[in-house]
C-alpha cells in the first residue's frame, strides 16, 4: 500500500500526463472537424476496397493499441526486477516508485498513440472516400484512448499490484 507522500509525488506526473492524453484526443477531434468541413459523410451500399483496407489497417492498430502496452510493462519490470531482488522495504518501494510511475507513464503512452493513429487513419479515409463508416469508426478508436487517461485510482491501483508482482518474485 502507498503512503500519502508517495501518492503526493505520483499526483503532479499525472496532472500532467492527463493534459498529454487530452490533447491527443483533442488532436484528433479537431480533425474530425476539420475532415467533416471538407466532407459530406454518407453510407454507401457497399464498401470500397480503400475502405476496407483503411478499416482493417486500422482494425490491426487497435489490437496493437492494446497488445504493445504490456509488453513495455513487461520490459521495466524485467529491469526494475534485475536491479531490486525484492521491493520489501519501504526504502526500496520508494526508489522504485519513480520508474513504475514512468512505465505506468510509458504505456498509456504508447497505446494512446498508436490508438491516435488508427482514429486518424480512419479520418483520412472518410477525407479520401467520404464514406460515414469511418467517422463511425474513428469515434469508437477515441471512446478507447480514454481507456488510458490517468486517473488516480487506476494508476495508484496498477503501481501496487506491479510492487506487490515485484515483492512476490
Amino acid at each position: 500500500m502507498l503512503n500519502q507522500s508517495q501518492i503526493d509525488e505520483i499526483r503532479p506526473k499525472l496532472q500532467l500526463f492527463r493534459l498529454v492524453i487530452g490533447t491527443l484526443i483533442a488532436g484528433v477531434a479537431i480533425f474530425a472537424v476539420v475532415a467533416l468541413v471538407f466532407t459530406r459523410p454518407n453510407f454507401p451500399p457497399q464498401l470500397s476496397a480503400v475502405s476496407t483496407v483503411l478499416l482493417a489497417l486500422s482494425g490491426i492498430l487497435v489490437v496493437n493499441g492494446f497488445v504493445l502496452p504490456p509488453l513495455v510493462d513487461r520490459a521495466t519490470l524485467t529491469q526494475i526486477r534485475s536491479d531490486h531482488s525484492q521491493l520489501a522495504t519501504a526504502a526500496q518501494q520508494s526508489a522504485a516508485l519513480p520508474r513504475l510511475t514512468a512505465a505506468w507513464l510509458n504505456r498509456s503512452l504508447v497505446g494512446a498513440a498508436i490508438l491516435e493513429g488508427a482514429a486518424l487513419l480512419n479520418l483520412v479515409g472518410m477525407l479520401l472516400e467520404g464514406n460515414a463508416i469511418h467517422l463511425a469508426a474513428a469515434f469508437v478508436v477515441v471512446l478507447l484512448m480514454v481507456f488510458y487517461f490517468p486517473l488516480e485510482n487506476r494508476v495508484l491501483s496498477w503501481i501496487e499490484a506491479r510492487l506487490e508482482l515485484l515483492n512476490s518474485d
